[in-house]
């Protein structure tokens, strides 16, 4: 009996210890059937992560091989005899003279004649300039006003006479004209303003920093627009902003309200100027007042500025491209003089030049053709 009852228990044992073997073999089997499923799913999650990379960087190879986009041809009307005439505003800034020879040249090119007057700064005599062309017989007037308040009168002549007025460069602020040709002169002056910013330390690191501010010309919305832009990107950082006399774009002007203000702010670490033109001048003060470790920042994109960037004298100006303002200009002309419609406002588009790039423009040849002196 004690022999029976033996054999029972150690048959009993031995099925309960083939039964947990046959259990630990099942979740086994289950562990690896899991672990499976977990590297299958973890190899579709890194496969779709992959495919997305792919498709991103394949977007990315589109996207640079697209063709730059190409400005629309002007139409011809060589045959038609017109006569484009361009009512400058002041013809001793070399940015207005390139300005001018890039609209003379456009027209050469069209087979259109051209007719220059300049107004020498006078909005009265502007006004008479755009008056005379009329009379003479012109088919359009391309005006860069004097200032944006002043030009009332010529659009008015241009209204009276319907003989079609653009603006270039500096808008209007009386309506009548066709169609304005420029840059987003705000954006310009938030953009350098931005690369000041950084230059003198970034954002939370300018607090009591003084800057000096190189005005353009009273009631002239290009001086209010870039002012404005300038101004944004320092809002709220705590700058003192030290705001000139009107120099009315002239670096002479510039020179001479340059020596009182480095005199009254020896602490000043940074210069913006509403053009290369009058930053240029008050760079030659402060050198010969030996000055030193001060940021120059303008506008324009003047060819001398971007030499003087790449010689470490000059710091940051944005482009303003008056070559291809000229261009434009005369092509928005042609197409009003063929019948076509244009849009109110052609922006031809800006660009950030630092040291970073500035050596790329002395050496592009078209850029380097723009007058310097």
């Amino acid at each position: 009996m004690k022999k029976k009852s033996l054999l029972k228990t150690l048959s009993l044992l031995l099925s309960l210890v083939m039964m947990f073997a046959l259990i630990a073999g099942c979740s086994k089997d289950d562990d690896k059937k899991d672990d499976k499923k977990e590297e299958k799913a973890e190899e579709k999650v890194e496969e779709k992560a992959d495919d997305k990379k792919e498709e991103k960087a394949e977007e990315k190879e589109e996207k640079a091989e697209e063709p730059a986009k190409e400005t629309e041809a002007a139409p011809d009307v060589s045959d038609e005899g017109f006569v484009i005439g361009f009512a400058q505003a002041q013809a001793d800034s070399p940015y207005y003279v390139t300005l001018q020879d890039s609209a003379e040249a456009a027209c050469e090119e069209a087979g259109v004649d051209f007719r220059l007057i300049d107004a020498a700064k006078d909005p009265s005599k502007q006004s008479q300039d755009v008056a005379d062309l009329i009379q003479a017989g012109v088919d359009l007037v391309i005006l860069n006003p004097v200032d944006s308040d002043s030009c009332a009168p010529a659009i008015q002549s241009s209204l009276d006479s319907g003989v079609p007025l653009i603006t270039v460069n500096r808008p209007s602020n009386a309506e009548g004209s066709v169609s304005h040709v420029g840059e987003d002169n705000k954006l310009m002056g938030k953009t350098v303003g931005l690369a000041a910013l950084d230059l003198l330390g970034g954002s939370g690191n300018v607090e009591g920093k003084v800057i000096i501010e190189f005005m353009g010309g009273a009631g002239n919305n290009n001086t209010n627009l870039r002012s404005a832009g300038f101004h944004e990107a320092f809002e709220g950082e705590g700058v003192e902003i030290v705001q000139s006399p009107y120099c009315d774009f002239n670096r002479a002007k510039a020179v001479e309200a340059a020596q009182d203000l480095f005199q009254a702010n020896p602490d000043v670490e940074l210069v913006f100027a509403h053009n290369d033109d009058m930053a240029i001048g008050a760079m030659q003060v402060a050198e010969q007042q030996g000055l030193e470790g001060i940021f120059f920042t303008g506008v324009d994109g003047l060819m001398e500025a971007v030499e003087y960037i790449v010689e470490g004298k000059y710091h940051v100006t944005t482009m303003n491209d008056p070559k291809l303002q000229g261009q434009e200009s005369v092509k928005v002309a042609l197409k009003i003089l063929a019948g076509e419609e244009v849009d109110d406002f052609v922006d031809v588009g800006t660009q950030l030049i630092t040291a970073d790039n500035a050596a790329d423009y002395v050496s592009d040849e078209d850029f380097a053709t723009q007058v310097k002196d």
